[in-house]
């Protein structure tokens, strides 16, 4: 989507900062090195921070301050999005994806299929927004369903089965209440 020349306008604080949120997720996110690697890669300078999140969202926000674009948050998702990252867990690649269209359907981008920042529709609502991000996933995240009942269902979901997503969700709360009377 990107060309060297076109410059795009800074985002908002808000939604730099949700990027950084799906990129550098404590559980499913970037590692902290793989962070900073990427930033060096694409000449960003890193910055301090109390969690690898808040040091990415910093690093971005600072450079886009000084560039007055966004073209190194467009860039920094490019590279983390690339698909040969995720040749040994593409369910991560699909999962980080849709986390991140959430995000970028606020700003009129999406990330496609090729990992690459591409122009969306555009969203000003969380409804609005979760519809076009076209994710059961992203909807089901947005009714509050508790996380470990999404872990247990991610390939159903990813293939878009709503059936069987709902399914493997029932059976998760099963084999949870089955686990915790064995406990006691």
């Amino acid at each position: 989507m990107t060309t060297s020349k076109e410059k795009f306008v800074p985002w908002s604080a808000a939604t730099v900062t949700a990027v950084a949120d799906v990129l550098a997720n404590t559980s499913e996110g970037l590692t902290g090195r793989e962070v900073g690697h990427l930033l060096a890669q694409i000449g960003i300078a890193d910055a301090e921070g109390s969690s690898k999140r808040e040091r990415l969202a910093r690093a971005l926000l600072m450079r886009q301050a000084r560039d007055q674009a966004s073209n190194c948050v467009i860039k920094f998702i490019t590279e983390a999005m690339a698909p040969v990252r995720y040749r040994q867990q593409p369910d991560v690649f699909s999962r980080r994806r849709d986390d991140l269209n959430e995000v970028l359907v606020h700003v009129g981008l999406r990330v496609n299929d090729e990992g690459r920042v591409a122009r969306g529709t555009a969203a000003s609502t969380l409804d609005q927004a979760a519809q076009h991000a076209n994710s059961l996933r992203a909807e089901l995240r947005r009714r509050g369903t508790h996380p470990q009942v999404l872990a247990y269902c991610t390939q159903e979901i990813l293939t878009k089965n709503a059936f069987h997503a709902s399914l493997e969700a029932t059976k998760s709360v099963f084999d949870r209440l089955t686990d915790r009377f064995r406990m006691r």
